[in-house]
């Protein structure tokens, strides 16, 4: 019996050792060659042959590092089937050569790791016209080398800035702006040049912004258009993006005291789970408890399916509320539930509270079907 057992065994195990699958890569390296910095992922195929008696399967790929993705067959190959391993790399990492390991694990009883290289030679590409001189933004031949103004500022503040502008082109330029806002808070208030860049010129704009004639507080938007003869983008924008507060450094410690001061029931809005292109409104509770008249400025949602029910005030300088000493009002805010997963936004009260007169509610939703 013992000796019928044995030769079993040993047929079994004889049969195993000749019945197992066996990889066998046509290249374990792969060289790129020299790809450009801004040219994208490049790829390289890895192909094998299944060279064992038994289906071959891929268990794991795994690459060495966050810059290579490798994708595989992950169907069982047959023997004498063929399969592949393609290794995506990002280029956009820094200039120079590189080398990366993928580690292949397959079904093989014995040695079933094999790893696999990339390599090649990341180069960078000739720095365009504009590049070399610094005007990286736009488009055309007419550029604005920053065309945007981000700041915070106070109500009684006025600033400068100046925007070098430059022709590229083979042509002279006319430059001309666009309407600018009627109430006087933005004008143009110096150019180096006349009406025309020459070709090659290179001039500035300098605009002044006067918060005091903007008359409103909190986040504002402004956009300047320059127009031009440029064939290719005839308009070029500048973007005005400021934060206006309110200047109490002329307030002493008697009107300190007596200052109004805001507070709320709440900090947080949770609508926790709203289905989708449903609609649900939650509010907060605003109370001043100084001792003069709170006067909310502004109230502004940073999501737009977010919204503060709250009416806009007939004038532009005037409060959007006005709450009495010791009194309160109800601040609704509609949450529109547009997209799906969690959200977390926020919406900025402005009031002439001098110690806190930005607060910040955070709201919380997650949309689900």
């Amino acid at each position: 019996m013992k000796k019928i057992l044995f030769t079993t065994v040993l047929t079994v195990l004889v049969f195993l050792s000749f019945s197992q699958p066996k990889i066998q890569f046509d290249k374990t390296t792969y060289d790129f060659g020299n790809v450009p910095q801004d040219g994208g992922p490049v790829t390289g195929r890895f192909e094998f042959t299944n060279i064992g008696d038994s289906a071959l399967i891929l268990t794991q790929v795994k690459p060495g590092c966050g810059c290579t993705v490798p994708t595989y067959l992950k169907d069982p190959v047959p023997p004498g089937g063929r399969g592949y391993i393609d290794a995506k790399y990002t280029t956009t990492n820094k200039a120079g050569s590189f080398q990366k390991g993928i580690t292949v694990t397959t079904n093989e009883p014995v040695n079933n790791k094999i790893s696999l290289t990339i390599k090649g030679m990341v180069v960078n590409r000739p720095l365009t016209v504009f590049e070399q001189a610094g005007y990286v933004l736009g488009e055309g031949m007419v550029r604005i080398k920053n065309p945007n103004a981000i700041t915070e500022m106070k109500n009684t503040e006025t600033r400068l800035d100046t925007f070098p502008i430059k022709n590229f082109w083979n042509k002279d330029v006319e430059v001309k702006l666009m309407e600018l806002p009627k109430a006087g808070y933005l004008k143009e208030k110096y150019r180096s040049f006349g009406t025309t860049l020459k070709t090659g010129e290179e001039g500035f704009i300098v605009f002044l912004y006067d918060a005091s004639k903007r008359g409103v507080f909190g986040e504002s938007t402004d956009i300047i258009l320059i127009q031009t003869n440029d064939s290719i983008d005839p308009l070029k924008p500048i973007f005005y993006d400021i934060t206006i507060r309110e200047d109490f450094s002329k307030l002493d410690k008697k009107k300190l005291e007596k200052a109004p001061k805001i507070s709320v029931d709440n900090t947080l809005i949770n609508y926790e789970k709203v289905k989708m292109k449903d609609t649900l409104t939650k509010s907060v509770t605003i109370t001043n408890t100084g001792k003069s008249k709170l006067l909310i400025r502004g109230v502004n949602s940073s999501d737009m399916n977010i919204i503060p029910l709250i009416a806009s005030p007939a004038v532009s300088h005037a409060p959007v509320a006005t709450i009495e000493p010791g009194k309160s009002m109800v601040l609704d805010v509609k949450f529109n539930a547009e997209k799906f997963g969690k959200n977390k936004r926020k919406i900025t009260i402005i009031s002439n509270d001098p110690t806190q007169d930005v607060l910040l509610i955070n709201v919380e939703a997650e949309t689900v079907k």
